[in-house]
């Protein structure tokens, strides 16, 4: 069955990209980098304005977290042609060496017949249609690096001047988006390092916009607002159950969020919510955010809320607090009780042995990590590394 072709204009029709068609596709590029699929709109656009057959972005950067991506623009999705290229194909690339920024198509590169006689054209491309090729390589000075390969069949014709033309014009934005990809890709990285490791330290935390309503919370943040702690997330906003609670909270929010300038870095609110006793309330700190301008109304981060439940068990890692203190594991298991509160006697319970073993293990544990007394034991443990993993 004949797929539908994309419309092309012919030789004289246009000789580049109308102020329209180009505010199109600058669009899709930028406004493409903060979506869920990254590249995909623009390569899709590309596919249309240069009547071809597919169009493939691989990009490189030079962080490990930022990593690099494969964006592939079709008719028809092939895993087993992708993979034979990611395999093999890639390292016969005609285009290996392209200088950056220089557009070319393969007769800029090698003669009609030895590209014919390639491994790569006999093997690969001619069995999936593949004719001609546009190639361009972009290198931004960060170190990000991205190759874009666009493909034609025999019956579309090959690349001509003002397709490399056109192509030419959108060189300086590619190489600027892959740069700013990079830099949201290094953000999005530090964010959820960060986040992780304040999920580590038990610790919730919750960003309100200009409006009050939930920006953002993280895992820690999202356990705690289950409505069993007696906080919840109603219509998008924040809620204490208990309505004494619930106004208080709202008057401190209030009150961050109205901080001035000068009020901002050192104001900080504290409260409880929660149960009757004291032992089964969260413990709330809340503050304005700073330095963050408003880029459009209520969509702004106005005042951070960390939630701590102060009955939480510790996520310090027993492996590592057995590494760092080179404890035995029952001495592990002692300390670990001992850092979620535990006394000696339900220490003893919960592992089956006497309270004068547990007492012989407890003296080894602070042979081995210096603390003199159980409150300096459990300081030590709950301030160490292994709170982090």
């Amino acid at each position: 069955m004949a797929q539908n072709r994309p419309h092309r204009k012919k030789p004289g029709d246009g000789a580049t990209l109308s102020v329209t068609e180009l505010g199109s596709l600058l669009e899709s590029l930028y406004a493409g980098l903060t979506g869920a699929r990254p590249w995909q709109a623009f390569l899709d656009r590309l596919r249309v304005l240069f009547a071809a057959k597919d169009v493939t972005l691989t990009l490189r950067f030079p962080s490990r977290e930022a990593g690099g991506a494969v964006v592939f623009s079709a008719d028809t999705y092939m895993a087993e042609a992708e993979q034979a290229w990611n395999t093999h194909f890639f390292a016969l690339d005609p285009f290996e060496g392209l200088p950056p920024e220089q557009v070319c198509s393969i007769g800029d590169v090698i003669s009609t017949e030895r590209w014919r006689q390639s491994e790569v054209y006999r093997d690969y491309l001619r069995p999936l249609g593949i004719e001609h090729i546009l190639a361009l390589e972009v290198h931004h000075p960060d170190g990000a690096q991205c190759r874009l390969r666009i493909t034609r069949d025999a019956e579309t014709g090959d690349f001509d001047q003002r397709d490399k033309a056109n192509l030419r014009l959108l060189t300086p934005h590619i190489r600027i988006a892959i740069g700013m990809q990079a830099r949201l890709s290094h953000l999005e990285f530090s964010h959820r390092l960060l986040a992780g490791t304040v999920d580590k330290l038990s610790v919730g935390s919750v960003l309100l916009d200009t409006r009050c309503e939930v920006m953002f919370a993280n895992d820690m943040a999202r356990r705690l607002l289950d409505g069993s702690h007696g906080l919840s997330v109603v219509q998008q906003r924040l809620v204490a159950s208990n309505a004494r609670d619930n106004a208080a909270m709202q008057q401190r929010i209030q009150k961050a969020l109205k901080a001035t300038p000068a009020e901002t870095p050192t104001l900080v609110e504290a409260m409880s919510v929660g149960g009757f006793a004291r032992e089964q309330r969260l413990s709330l700190l809340i503050r304005p955010v700073s330095g963050v301008e408003e880029a459009r109304p209520g969509k702004t981060p106005a005042v951070a809320v960390f939630l701590r439940d102060t009955q939480g068990s510790s996520q310090a890692s027993a492996e590592l607090i057995r590494q760092l203190y080179d404890l035995t594991p029952t001495e592990t298991s002692v300390a670990m009780l001992l850092a979620d509160g535990l006394t000696t006697d339900e220490v003893a319970q919960a592992l089956g042995i006497r309270l004068n073993t547990v007492r012989v293990h407890l003296r080894g544990i602070f042979a081995k990590t210096g603390a003199d007394r159980q409150s300096a034991l459990v300081r030590l443990l709950l301030n160490s590394v292994a709170a982090l993993a």
